[in-house]
């Protein structure tokens, strides 16, 4: 119909003129020196608090070592551990897809809201639950996988790509690695000296502690131009030198073709 083909059509252009945006705010580099300036500091520091909390929220722990933790708690053979962890591969695909088909219609700081807050009551029901009651502790790590998928997991590589140049982004891909190895190297260690229950407690800590990044510093970015995200943390005046910055480039930039669906 013609309504969809206008639609369809304005959606396209919006990318084009993203696209535009985004080559011309990135014209000349971002250097890594760059990032410590007040342009750039916490938006740095945003992305790298949300991707620690991507690692050390506890989804590693279920991920690789889920047999080993529904084996030595959860009262289950290997063959029921193997298939817990099955299951739980299979929630996260379809949690991942849920969330791509709807996070830019609803933004993303309302799925880190619910979904963070998600992940500190599932970590206290994990603990909880491996004291308690082991066998009700793969339900809880079904709904985690759930908050994880539909939260952070997803959305700490997005915001970071939205808020940050290239040479951000890669100091944020640094930090989620680094973090992970360090996770993934320790979390044996922590659960025998702890315990799992312990560790799931911590790691409901750290979440929390996100949640608070999240209530206090992480602005919304839906509908926003490139342009708009990459100034979203900067200081008030630097903001007006960007934007003086991007008009000059704008206007020495030859106007796009406006694609019209022909």
């Amino acid at each position: 119909s013609d309504v969809y083909k206008r639609q369809n059509n304005e959606r396209v252009n919006m990318e084009i003129n993203n696209i535009k945006d985004m080559k011309m705010t990135e014209k000349g580099g971002v250097t890594f020196a760059a990032l410590l300036s007040d342009r750039y500091r916490l938006a740095l520091f945003v992305g790298c608090i949300l991707q620690i909390c991507n690692v050390m929220g506890g989804y590693f722990a279920l991920i690789y070592f889920s047999t080993t933790i529904f084996e030595s708690i959860g009262g289950r053979s290997e063959h029921g551990a193997i298939k817990v962890t099955v299951m739980l591969g299979i929630i996260d695909l379809i949690a991942t897809a849920f969330y791509a088909m709807f996070s830019d219609r609803c933004g993303r700081r309302l799925f880190l809201l619910i979904g963070v807050s998600g992940l500190i009551a599932m970590n206290l029901g994990i603990a909880i639950s491996a004291k308690v009651n082991p066998r009700i502790l793969p339900y809880f790590a079904c709904f985690f996988i759930i908050f994880q998928s539909t939260s952070i997991g997803p959305t700490a590589w997005i915001y970071c790509s939205e808020i940050l140049p290239p040479a951000g982004v890669s100091v944020t891909t640094t930090v989620y690695w680094v973090f992970q190895a360090v996770y993934s190297f320790s979390f044996l260690y922590a659960a025998a000296a702890l315990g799992i229950a312990g560790v799931f407690f911590i790691n409901s800590g750290i979440c929390l502690a996100g949640l608070l990044l999240i209530i206090f510093l992480v602005k919304e970015t839906k509908g926003n131009r490139d342009i708009d995200n990459l100034v979203l943390f900067a200081p008030e005046d630097k903001k007006k030198e960007i934007y003086a910055e991007y008009e000059s480039l704008q206007t020495n930039q030859s106007t796009p073709k406006v694609y019209t669906g022909l």
